[in-house]
């Protein structure tokens, strides 16, 4: 059955896969949160955030996919360390998964909380374009073994490593990517 809510991820292991569970029906199990596995060519920056990769600029379907890999980068490195500020550079204000995400590990990490592991990362991505400027990508993300901690005084939660299938919904402007909706499969 097709999921038809949103991706609410959150600040690591716990954080996302308490919002996941959220995200409608199915029978599949429960993925745990976002990290990328050496996410494409995006690599840290001096300040510990991958920086985007040219791959992931301009306006071709291999691009979007680029982007979509970054996106998981940058996703995993705000569940870790809860700076949720690149996140927010690469959402619309149309994505509501994206904004309870951001929610979810500004909330964590302000709690004392946080998330501990590898993350994210997306494979076997195909698509096609919805209309001028915009790509729908639908992939499998891996979710790696992760323990999040939703506060300070809370009971640390293991996730395992899992898979799950999901949708990308992009818009172009000015050819930059960003992420208009993000849900689970």
């Amino acid at each position: 059955m097709v999921r038809t809510t949103v991706l609410a991820s959150a600040a690591a292991a716990a954080v996302t896969t308490a919002a996941l569970a959220g995200c409608g029906g199915g029978d599949s199990p429960k993925p745990a949160p976002f990290t990328p596995s050496a996410a494409a060519s995006a690599s840290a920056s001096p300040s510990g955030a991958p920086t985007m990769p040219a791959e992931a600029q301009g306006t071709s379907p291999e691009s979007a996919e680029a982007f979509v890999r970054y996106y998981m980068a940058i996703y995993s490195y705000s569940a870790r360390t809860g700076d949720t500020a690149p996140m927010k550079r690469l959402v619309t204000d149309e994505c509501r998964s994206c904004s309870n995400s951001i929610a979810l590990i500004d909330k964590t990490y302000a709690s004392g909380g946080h998330a501990e592991g590898r993350g994210y990362s997306v494979s076997k991505l195909t698509g096609k374009r919805s209309g001028p400027g915009s790509v729908i990508l639908e992939g499998t993300v891996t979710q790696y073994g992760q323990q999040f901690l939703a506060s300070a005084s809370a009971t640390p939660t293991s996730f395992p490593r899992g898979t799950f299938r999901a949708r990308f919904e992009l818009a172009n402007t000015e050819d930059v990517w960003h992420l208009n909706g993000l849900f689970l499969l």
